[in-house]
C-alpha cells in the first residue's frame, strides 16, 4: 500500500487489522479509485456480477473462515500445534469438506451444542430449516424464547420449528407455543427406557421398537418435514423436493 495516508488507504488499513482478507463487490465509474488501492493493499479483491451475489458470497467465505478458525482451536485443544507443517491446510480443508458436503448429499442434518458461539452461527446462517426441541419446563422455554428473540436479530426467525418433546408431561403443549410465539410442528412423547434399552444396542428407538408410540410420533415428524405422498400401483410416483432445494427425489412407494 501507498505510504501516502487517504481516507481510503486508512479504511482499507483499518479493515486488514480487523481481519478483513477478501472485498466482494462490483467495479464502477465511482469506486475506480478505492479498487486501486484494494489491489495495492493486503485485501483481496474478488469480484462479482451482482449485489445479491457479493453478499451471498462474502457469508460464505465469512462461515468456512468460522469452520477453519473452530479446528484451529480444537488443534491446540489437543496439544497439536495448528501451525505445523502438516497441520496448515486442515482447519481449511474441513471447511472446504463442509461446503463441498451441501452440493453432493440431499440433506445434512446437524445437532448443535446449545450455545450462540462462532460454529452454531455459521450453521444457522446456512441453515434451510432448524428443529428447536424443547421440554415442558420452564428452564427450557426461557432457553427457547432467547433463541426465538436471537433468531428474529439474526433474521431466521422463519426458518424455526418448534418440537415438543415429552408432550404433555408439564407444560401443555398450548401454553408453551402461547409463550414461546412458535407453533409446534410435532409433539414426541415420553419414550422412557425405551430410548435407554436402544441406546445401550447402539440402536434408534425407532429401529429397535419400531410399533411403539413413540416412534409413530418420529415417523409423523418425518412426514412433515418432507411430505410423501405413497404412490399406488401404477401411478407415477410424485417428486418430492429436498428440503435444501438442490434435488428432486422421486418418492418410494
Amino acid at each position: 500500500m501507498s505510504d501516502k495516508v487517504t481516507i481510503g488507504t486508512a479504511v482499507l488499513d483499518r479493515l486488514h487489522r480487523l481481519g478483513v482478507r477478501h472485498i466482494f463487490g462490483i467495479p464502477g465509474d465511482y469506486v475506480l479509485s478505492l479498487y486501486q488501492l484494494i489491489e495495492s493493499s493486503p485485501i483481496k479483491h474478488i469480484g462479482t456480477t451482482r449485489e445479491d451475489c457479493a453478499e451471498l458470497a462474502d457469508r460464505r467465505a465469512d462461515a468456512a473462515e468460522r469452520y477453519a478458525a473452530l479446528v484451529r482451536g480444537q488443534l491446540g485443544l489437543v496439544g497439536e500445534d495448528p501451525a505445523r507443517e502438516g497441520l496448515l491446510r486442515t482447519p481449511q480443508r474441513v471447511a472446504d469438506a463442509i461446503g463441498a458436503a451441501r452440493r453432493s448429499f440431499d440433506f445434512i442434518v446437524v445437532d448443535t451444542h446449545p450455545s450462540y458461539g462462532s460454529l452454531n452461527m455459521a450453521i444457522f446462517d446456512r441453515a434451510d430449516r432448524i428443529l428447536l426441541p424443547v421440554t415442558p419446563d420452564l428452564p427450557a422455554l426461557r432457553a427457547a424464547v432467547q433463541l426465538r428473540d436471537v433468531a428474529a436479530e439474526l433474521g431466521i426467525r422463519d426458518r424455526i420449528s418448534m418440537v415438543v418433546n415429552r408432550a404433555n408431561s408439564g407444560v401443555s403443549v398450548s401454553d408453551m407455543e402461547r409463550t414461546v410465539g412458535i407453533p409446534a410442528l410435532a409433539l414426541i412423547r415420553s419414550g422412557g427406557l425405551l430410548f435407554v434399552r436402544a441406546a445401550n444396542e447402539g440402536r434408534t428407538v425407532i429401529d429397535r421398537f419400531p410399533k411403539e408410540k413413540v416412534s409413530a410420533d418420529f415417523d409423523l415428524l418425518a412426514d412433515r418435514l418432507l411430505p410423501i405422498t405413497r404412490a399406488t400401483a401404477g401411478e407415477t410416483k410424485p417428486a418430492v423436493k429436498s428440503l435444501f432445494g438442490r434435488k428432486e427425489l422421486a418418492a418410494r412407494a
